[in-house]
């Protein structure tokens, strides 16, 4: 079974740990906030595929996440800039470190338009029985 909450931890970690700008990280929608950067990490679907490995060992299932990264202009930095780490980052840890399937990175409109809004989507395959990352 895939766990959304474990890898939301080890994601906020990640980032923490990593990026400069100290963004805020969370799984739940926001309304408004005064703190910028925010990621908004969100599982999207959890799909049963009926689908096994080519040894039959292992049947697998397809997860599909979805990330946002709200950023706004900060004292002497951009906020390209600030997205352009803040999406670095999270291509790292889950396209290198977790081996998921990156399906779109793109910029969103947005409502207030001094805020950037950028909008990646990842999947990944995941064995339903170890809970393993399996193939992408």
């Amino acid at each position: 079974m895939f766990d959304f909450d474990k890898l939301y931890l080890e994601y906020k970690n990640f980032i923490q740990e990593n990026s400069k700008y100290s963004p805020y990280v969370t799984k739940d929608d926001i309304k408004t906030s005064t703190k910028f950067p925010i990621i908004v990490f969100q599982q999207q679907d959890d799909k049963n595929t009926d689908e096994s490995t080519i040894d039959r060992l292992e049947y697998y299932d397809a997860e599909y996440l979805q990330i946002t990264i709200y950023t706004q202009d900060s004292d002497d930095t951009s906020r390209n800039v600030i997205a352009n780490e803040l999406k670095n980052l999270t291509h790292i840890f889950m396209g290198l470190k977790k081996n998921m399937k990156r399906t779109a990175c793109k910029p969103i409109p947005n409502l207030d338009t001094s805020v950037l809004r950028t909008l990646m989507t990842y999947q990944c395959y995941y064995g339903n029985v170890y809970g393993n990352i399996i193939r992408r």
